[in-house]
């Protein structure tokens, strides 16, 4: 239908005007926006539902904390996603250094505490080793 041909050609657009190491470059910072994130999640006490992720986290919290990130959250108008176990946070292009310290801001008023400190993550991609693409991607010339 229209709609889907849409977003493919949209999509394509995307990838033609980015190329290859465009894509690369857009797809490293967003992980690694999201690891920093993580970690300063992780520096305020919270745990994660995982240690592998790309570019959404899982934050595990009972209904009393949830409840107080989410007063925060809609006080600052950011919109999370809310499970019966976790807060679910995902990142994409357009998140920035703004972003995160905002998010930031908003689990460590939930936690009682002071903002945590964001730090680019100098440790590897939080992905398994096997599921890092290696092999050669948009290879065609108008690429």
């Amino acid at each position: 239908c229209t709609a889907q041909a849409l977003l493919s050609i949209m999509a394509s657009m995307y990838a033609v005007y980015h190329g290859p190491e465009g894509l690369y470059r857009i797809s490293r910072r967003i992980h690694d926006m999201t690891a920093s994130l993580a970690d300063a999640l992780l520096s305020l006490g919270y745990k994660l539902g995982s240690n592998q992720y790309y570019d959404t986290i899982s934050i595990l919290a009972d209904s009393d904390v949830r409840a107080r990130i989410r007063k925060e959250s809609e006080a600052a108008m950011i919109n999370f996603w809310y499970t019966d176990e976790a807060v679910q946070i995902s990142l994409d292009e357009t998140a920035q250094e703004e972003t995160l310290k905002t998010i930031a801001s908003v689990f460590a008023k939930a936690a009682g505490k002071s903002n945590a400190v964001l730090l680019m993550p100098s440790s590897g991609p939080r992905i398994q080793s096997h599921l890092i693409r290696t092999s050669e991607y948009l290879t065609h010339p108008i690429f």
